[in-house]
């Protein structure tokens, strides 16, 4: 049976992948920082839109051969100072030729969650 693709990076694959994300012990919400810290309650607000946003794209391979569509997201905001964030927000609210923007699809107290969750990740 043959499939054309859409162009869309969010094949039927994809939903396998993210699964197979969910089911897997690194893949499960740990519920605590990096610092082995519980996560505050918009840490954990921030995890589960991470994990319906951006998880598909930004998580470490899971099954072979595909490979992660964006980068691993872990640290990026550990240290980032004000500007960074500020560019780093811009960056998801617009998006590129490869990642589509959010501008739409977050609010502004949800991008809030996803940064906050992202500091500790």
């Amino acid at each position: 049976m043959k499939t054309r693709s859409t162009g869309n990076v969010c094949g039927p694959w994809a939903t396998a992948v993210f699964l197979c994300f969910l089911a897997s012990p690194s893949g499960m919400r740990a519920q605590k920082a990096a610092t082995g810290t519980p996560l505050n309650a918009q840490q954990s607000r921030g995890e589960g839109l991470y994990l319906q946003h951006c998880a598909l794209c930004h998580s470490a391979k899971v099954v072979k051969p595909h490979k992660s569509v964006g980068p691993n997201l872990s640290g990026v905001l550990t240290d980032a100072t004000p500007e960074q964030e500020k560019a780093i927000r811009q960056f998801v609210l617009t998006g590129t030729e490869r990642m589509p923007g959010f501008q739409y699809g977050l609010k502004p107290s949800e991008l809030d969650d996803i940064l906050a969750y992202l500091k500790v990740l």
